[in-house]
């Protein structure tokens, strides 16, 4: 996951003015922090949600 993260993170600032895509790489950031913080269940839920968010 460290790679994604790291590969996207330069995109957030270039692409500020795509909404849909600024929002993506908001999410997959909010989430790799969220994982770092809380609890294995609680970033599992956050990324399974960010799965289906996508893939929906």
């Amino acid at each position: 996951m460290e790679h994604r993260k790291d590969r996207r993170r330069p995109l957030t600032g270039s692409d500020k003015q795509k909404p849909t895509v600024e929002s993506d790489y908001e999410d997959e950031d909010a989430s790799a922090a969220l994982d770092a913080k809380l609890a294995p269940e609680e970033a599992w839920k956050q990324n399974h949600a960010l799965k289906k968010l996508r893939s929906g």
